[in-house]
């Protein structure tokens, strides 16, 4: 007989040793029972499907002469839901209070098979116009999930800066990975251009289906860090016709450059209210061309310490340090009229002594 089938029973035992300490010490591991209607056993507890051992789940021999078996494996549904009290679905639909809705098709196979939500669980929608509505499930058939909307809350988690990255097309997967991670930073605005030192291409039919996906890739980050706005998505245009448009004279335009003699901390903070632009160059950085029409379209040339970055690391590095110096890193908001106001943490509390 071959060694694996020798060592495969002693795996099991050790194993089921490890699953019974963590089923012990974690209460939440799913309970399943195989009752034998009417039937007394000798600790007392009547086996029906309605009522539960009188004995505690941790004494193992009590539940094994009662019929109630402790399953190692958590229940997925059930632990996700202690972790994350309630998911949030985009709801591209007129959402009302006390009405009706049901979730798109992605969202309600979401629901269904990844997160395994019923009847009765908590939600909460946006419809990308600001605020959010608490709903709760109240029909579920098959990939079909109708939701109750219960209220709506003003709720704002945008960044007090007005942020627009102008990102040169990147091949592969980092112009999804850039897309993602500017809208969990705080961007308002996504410009994708055609550079000339990019090597990913979009043009035609091809462009519009790889647009219609970082709108996807938007709207799953906005569920995830819980922006309840969501972010604007130009469509593609070439770098140069960009910097030929008509532009405004109080933005602040920002564009890296490994060779700049200046760095963030050197220029001088945004007015409320000013928009930032920052552009940032393909895997090859931008071209001497396109450098010198960007200067002259207003960009000020800065760099992010003496290392050369990665297109997928500049643009994500520069939002973070704006937002560092000048946004909500550093307890900053969105108040009134959309002013910064400060953010002050809740002092703490004493805990009593003896």
């Amino acid at each position: 007989m071959p060694d694996g089938w020798k060592k495969f029973p002693v795996f099991r035992r050790k194993d089921a040793k490890v699953q019974r300490a963590q089923s012990k010490a974690n209460p939440q591991f799913a309970v399943t029972r195989q009752p034998t209607v009417g039937a007394i056993s000798s600790c007392g507890c009547k086996r029906s499907p309605q009522d539960l051992p009188r004995h505690s789940r941790d004494d193992d021999d009590a539940n094994r002469r009662c019929g109630l078996r402790i399953s190692r494996r958590p229940v997925a549904s059930r632990l996700y839901n202690a972790a994350m009290n309630s998911p949030r679905f985009y709801c591209p639909l007129p959402l009302t209070p006390g009405a009706l809705a049901g979730l798109p098709e992605n969202a309600a196979r979401h629901a269904c098979r990844v997160l395994r939500l019923r009847v009765g669980d908590s939600l909460t929608l946006f419809d990308g116009q600001g605020g959010e509505y608490v709903g709760r499930i109240a029909v579920v058939e098959r990939e079909r999930v109708t939701v109750e909307v219960l209220a709506w809350q003003a709720v704002e988690r945008e960044s007090a800066l007005s942020l627009t990255l102008v990102q040169a097309l990147q091949a592969g997967e980092k112009m999804d990975l850039t897309v993602q991670k500017a809208v969990e930073l705080g961007v308002s605005r996504i410009v994708p251009v055609a550079s000339r030192r990019s090597v990913l291409r979009l043009e035609g039919e091809r462009a519009v289906r790889r647009l219609a996906h970082w709108r996807g890739v938007v709207a799953s980050a906005c569920e995830q860090c819980g922006r309840n706005r969501l972010p604007e998505v130009a469509a593609i245009k070439k770098l140069e016709r960009w910097l030929a448009r008509p532009m405004a004279d109080t933005a602040m335009r920002l564009m890296l450059a490994p060779e700049a003699g200046q760095s963030l901390a050197d220029l001088t903070a945004p007015t409320d209210g000013r928009r930032i632009e920052l552009l940032i160059g393909a895997e090859g950085g931008l071209a001497p061309e396109e450098m010198e029409q960007a200067a002259a379209a207003g960009f000020v040339p800065i760099r992010l310490g003496p290392r050369i970055l990665r297109t997928e690391t500049a643009g994500l590095a520069a939002l973070a340090a704006i937002q560092c110096l000048w946004g909500d890193f550093v307890g900053r908001e969105k108040g009134e009229g959309g002013r910064e106001k400060p953010v002050t943490a809740p002092m703490p509390v004493a805990e009593k002594s003896g």
